[in-house]
């Protein structure tokens, strides 16, 4: 009984794997067909944000933003590591943990153009991505 149990619980958390691994996927391809290529940085810059334009640029293209997203990231166009206490004061975000979310919830754009949100006690910035595109699984 034990042996079954275990068997059916591995076999539900490979499914629930699997799907998450397929959403990821499906969400990658997404933001890679949003890219627009032909746009870049600013000169002498890993990435920047154009706030009027609402679009992140970064190595891998431009994508486009909501103007809430382009006011948090504003700030941190300015290269180096910033406080999160005070970007998120200077942003209008709640707290601290309304800036982590909103920071969470624009990971996948980021990464689809070659950037990612590098969090440490010493401050958060936005660093260039390491390359962890999915691989195709054999079948």
């Amino acid at each position: 009984m034990v042996a079954a149990n275990r068997a059916r619980n591995q076999r539900l958390a490979a499914a629930r794997r699997a799907e998450a691994q397929a959403r990821a996927e499906e969400a990658i391809r997404m933001f890679q067909g949003q890219v627009m290529p032909e746009f870049r940085p600013p000169a002498g810059k890993l990435w920047g944000v154009n706030v009027k334009a609402l679009m992140v640029t970064g190595p891998g293209g431009g994508i486009g933003t909501s103007a809430a997203m382009a006011r948090v990231l504003a700030p941190l166009a300015a290269g180096g590591r910033h406080d999160e206490t005070e970007v998120a004061a200077a942003t209008g975000c709640r707290d601290v943990t309304d800036l982590r979310e909103r920071l969470t919830g624009i990971a996948g754009k980021l990464a689809a153009i070659g950037l990612r949100v590098d969090r440490r006690k010493v401050g958060i910035r936005i660093a260039k991505a390491k390359p962890t595109l999915p691989t195709p699984q054999a079948s």
